[in-house]
């Protein structure tokens, strides 16, 4: 798997989606889920008024990522986190 690949597709597709909101970062991790499968674990991390994401932008997210991964080889599922800037924990501003 191309990590920079796979990174720049997220990104793209997170700024895309969520026009209001700031994508301050996007981490892309590979993993193992609990069944021994191979997963992508993504945590978004955001500002946004009342530090909140359209709920559905949010669920239906996955529908619009999975052939877009598909298209340049990645079978893991991705597993994704969104975190307001707020909550991250990142002192950073």
């Amino acid at each position: 798997m191309d990590h920079d690949a796979v990174e720049k597709l997220i990104v793209d597709l997170v700024r895309e989606r969520f026009k209001d909101a700031e994508i301050n970062s996007v981490e892309v991790d590979e993993d193992v889920d609990f069944d021994g499968d191979q997963i992508l674990r993504v945590k978004v991390v955001f500002t946004a008024a009342d530090n909140r994401l359209d709920s559905g932008l949010t669920s239906s997210f996955l529908r619009y990522l999975r052939p877009k991964l598909s298209e340049i080889g990645v079978r893991q599922f991705p597993v994704m986190s969104f975190i307001s800037h707020n909550d991250s924990g990142d002192v950073a501003a």
